[in-house]
């Protein structure tokens, strides 16, 4: 990506939202281990579920709405 494009983009706001998601990943990720250790199938088959939910959620939110594009007309500190 060049640095025209990069400067089009809240890097910060950006970095803050896929922290949040990679925290809420690896508490699903917690609870697949939950799961293998208690031995419960269907503890395990919910956590898959909520990565891959997690996971769509965040690309789909990223991509739609251009919330992470920088407005010329506003200023950040």
């Amino acid at each position: 990506m060049s640095p025209e494009e990069k400067a089009k983009y809240d890097i910060v706001s950006l970095s803050k939202f896929m922290g949040k998601v990679l925290f809420a990943i690896s508490g699903s990720l917690l609870l697949l281990l939950l799961g293998q250790i208690v031995s419960s199938a269907g503890l395990a088959i919910a956590s898959t579920i909520l990565v891959v939910a997690i996971s769509l959620f965040a690309v789909i939110y990223i991509i739609t709405g251009n919330r992470f594009k920088i407005d010329k007309t506003t200023t950040h500190p």
